[in-house]
């Protein structure tokens, strides 16, 4: 089932764009005090080369996602659960086998098969907000390894944002 919907993302867009600096380092704290794996897969970016540009793409994916699972909060009197290190390294293996599972298919059967995901993801919306955001600021994971990182770390947080709403929302 889909928490965050396209309604929620879209005002989470809206508000990012209206936020000015400060508004996004205060937004930081805040991840950081709830959340603060999903902030460390940024944070980590540094580490695998990428520039303060890069990092930036991966952020403001963070911080739509969380303006989206806030606002998700508010509507349905949840409480997103703290996502743990464990969660994390949980889905990136999830990530990781179906990434190599559809790179293994010939053309026809890994379209369907990607499509099959798609369509089945918990949190769709923000799965395709993640995949046109990296599309439209230039971020495929064949172009460096440092953009490689930005890519996974990018979905891993959506990754870790659907199986916490699937797993265990808090009411």
């Amino acid at each position: 089932m889909t928490r965050i919907t396209q309604i929620l993302l879209a005002e989470a867009v809206v508000e990012l764009e209206r936020m000015g600096q400060k508004a996004q380092v205060q937004l930081a704290d805040e991840i950081f005090a709830r959340q603060p794996t999903l902030l460390g897969a940024v944070v980590v970016l540094r580490r695998f080369g990428a520039s303060d540009a890069q990092i930036g793409i991966a952020l403001q994916l963070l911080y739509v996602a969380w303006l989206a699972m806030k606002r998700c909060e508010a509507q349905h009197k949840i409480r997103w659960p703290l996502i743990t290190q464990d969660d994390y390294d949980l889905c990136m293996q999830r990530l990781t086998a179906r990434i190599n599972f559809a790179e293994g298919l010939p053309a026809q059967q890994k379209d369907v098969a990607i499509k099959q995901q798609t369509d089945d993801y918990p949190e769709r919306y923000l799965l395709a907000y993640a995949f046109g955001h990296l599309r439209e600021q230039g971020i495929s994971a064949l172009n460096s390894d440092a953009e490689h990182q930005v890519w996974l770390s990018s979905l891993g947080i959506v990754e870790c944002i659907a199986y916490a709403a699937s797993a265990r929302i808090e009411r």
